[in-house]
């Protein structure tokens, strides 16, 4: 079994919240950092990958509720992701784009989205936080959008790498459907690694209650 198959076994059956928040974005383009389907790296460049995500099963992170959860805004199709060798470029593709009622919905308080990558960047699942060595993600929270790479570690401790913190995007964007996340992710940033497994996912929390999506 693959490095990334026993890591999204073990997420499912053992969440974190340390790992999570949220963000809220039809069309995001974030180039700040340097990223579990396989990619190959010093890294190497690859050419356009496609991940459809036909299971579409959603987690619950955390609390035991999905009420006001579970949005088609979190709801991942697809994800496309390829590499120059120096920055690994990822869209997710979502069931829906955001409006303007949609954004006013999600800018309120006590609600999060986020969109991230868990990265492999070893293939070794006695490091990290249950093999992930990084775990990179945008988020919206009360309507302001940060972007946050971190370093996990294998005694369940985080430290954080780099962040941008209410910068400046648009969020919406009609000529867009169905919805997208881009994230950009300076691979100097996680160490420039010549392997390294992807593991995507969306999150969705309402106040003490989150529900993720992970791809296949």
């Amino acid at each position: 079994m693959s490095c990334i198959s026993k890591l999204k076994r073990t997420l499912k059956k053992c969440i974190s919240a340390d790992l999570t928040v949220a963000s809220i974005i039809p069309l995001i383009t974030l180039a700040i950092f340097n990223p579990f389907h396989k990619a190959l790296g010093v890294s190497p460049s690859f050419e356009l990958q496609e991940l459809v995500n036909e299971n579409r099963h959603w987690v619950q992170a955390y609390g035991n509720s999905e009420l006001h959860l579970r949005s088609n805004y979190t709801d991942i199709l697809a994800v496309d992701y390829l590499s120059n060798g120096k920055t690994l470029n990822v869209t997710f593709w979502l069931a829906s784009g955001f409006n303007k009622l949609a954004l006013a919905t999600y800018n309120q308080p006590y609600r999060n989205i986020s969109y991230g990558m868990l990265i492999d960047a070893d293939s070794n699942t006695k490091t990290g936080y249950n093999g992930a060595d990084y775990d990179f993600y945008v988020e919206s929270t009360d309507g302001k959008l940060n972007a946050y790479l971190y370093q996990l570690s294998s005694t369940g401790g985080y430290r954080l790498i780099g962040s941008a913190i209410n910068y400046s995007e648009s969020f919406a964007n009609p000529n867009v459907l169905p919805g997208s996340v881009n994230l950009h992710l300076d691979l100097g940033s996680i160490n420039n690694p010549s392997n390294y497994d992807l593991l995507f996912y969306s999150a969705e929390s309402y106040k003490s209650n989150e529900v993720r999506q992970f791809t296949n």
